[in-house]
């Protein structure tokens, strides 16, 4: 019965993780025109997915920080213990996506695992220079570093990829013909097909070839970079909300990856409109370019910071990233409103987190 009711709750972290953190992969396609938000998810979900089966392989690291890093005691394997981080963790992503707050997943589950922890075991119980070294730094540095990597970089990268906006991407065919020797003699078609991949300006096609496909580089590129985001967020999130469940189960490690993906797709297709439509259009409003500078850097620092098993928050880094773009303009295109929202709606998630799972402790303990 306590398994059934901690595998219900990792369930429902995954369906809140999945509604809220699906948004830092593709907002910029959607706030840049690109793409709508039903074509965008789609898109998300299969990388996270990707990421989060890939995870279980090249994320061991990550596993270990939250499986056994922050508590002394075991009292990861105290049934108390784990519901009560479940609910404080899911209870609060889950209300944000509501309320339209990109927060983030880790910091819920960091302090959902202090509130429990310091109600069950005491403040002795939580190693505080393990949590500071290797969870706080992480995830108070990648956004600083996010947005000043963003804002530094951006003028040396938009001028190739404003070029790229005239250029597409081609496969043309045509077929072969055979031209006899003799004028009288007409041309003769040898039912053979050769094709081409072209890069160029979209007014340089060679006419004489037949286009079958034709894509904007810039919106290819933006594409894959989405991806790129959305696959990195799976590899970071996804250990971190599996280390919790994987003390208490038979089941193996790959089965439970693979179970938690699909609840994570689901909550983002059915519950992510909304956290999405704040970082595609409120914080600023974004062009190609902006989009994937965004996308690239932020991709790069969570791929990073997954393989060397530090737990940074996609939301963090990927707003952070946004907001650089955004003052890139000047000040008068970003919504300070909205920006203020996010800031609060980040330094609330520790301590709401932390005292729903502390009073769920203690309910549970009486």
């Amino acid at each position: 019965m306590e398994f059934t009711i901690l595998f219900a709750l990792i369930i429902f972290l995954s369906y809140a993780n999945g509604s809220n953190d699906i948004s830092k992969g593709i907002a910029t396609l959607v706030g840049s025109g690109v793409t709508d938000y039903k074509k965008a998810v789609l898109w998300g979900i299969f990388w996270t997915a990707i990421g989060s089966l890939l995870s279980s392989m090249f994320s061991v690291n990550m596993v270990k920080t939250f499986g056994n890093g922050l508590v002394l005691n075991d009292i990861f394997k105290n049934t108390n213990f784990i519901l009560s981080v479940l609910a404080g963790s899911s209870g609060w992503v889950i209300l944000a996506s509501r309320l339209g707050m990109p927060v983030s997943t880790t910091h819920a589950i960091v302090g959902s695992i202090a509130g429990a922890g310091i109600v069950s075991i005491g403040w002795n119980g939580i190693m505080w220079s393990f949590v500071l070294n290797k969870i706080f730094l992480p995830l108070l540095l990648s956004p600083l570093l996010s947005f000043t990597l963003t804002f530094v970089l951006f003028p040396f990268i938009k001028k190739p990829l404003y070029r790229a906006v005239n250029y597409c991407l081609c496969l043309e065919s045509r077929e072969k013909v055979l031209v006899p020797c003799c004028d009288s003699a007409a041309a003769v078609s040898t039912g053979v097909s050769e094709a081409k991949v072209v890069v160029d300006e979209e007014k340089a096609c060679d006419s004489s070839f037949v286009t079958t496909m034709r894509l904007n580089l810039l919106d290819t590129i933006h594409w894959l970079s989405s991806g790129f985001v959305c696959m990195a967020r799976g590899l970071n999130d996804m250990p971190k909300i599996a280390a919790i469940i994987l003390p208490f189960t038979l089941f193996e490690d790959k089965w439970v990856f693979i179970s938690l993906a699909l609840v994570m797709a689901m909550g983002g297709y059915l519950y992510g409109l909304r956290t999405t439509e704040t970082l595609s259009f409120k914080i600023t409003r974004m062009d190609h370019v902006e989009g994937f500078t965004s996308n690239i850097i932020t991709g790069i620092l969570v791929g990073s910071a997954s393989h060397l098993g530090f737990p940074v928050s996609t939301t963090h880094v990927s707003s952070s990233a946004i907001l650089a773009c955004g003052i890139r303009k000047g000040m008068k295109s970003i919504d300070k409103k909205i920006v203020g929202e996010i800031l609060l709606s980040w330094l609330v998630t520790l301590p709401v987190s932390a005292l729903i799972s502390a009073f769920g402790y203690f309910i549970l303990a009486l």
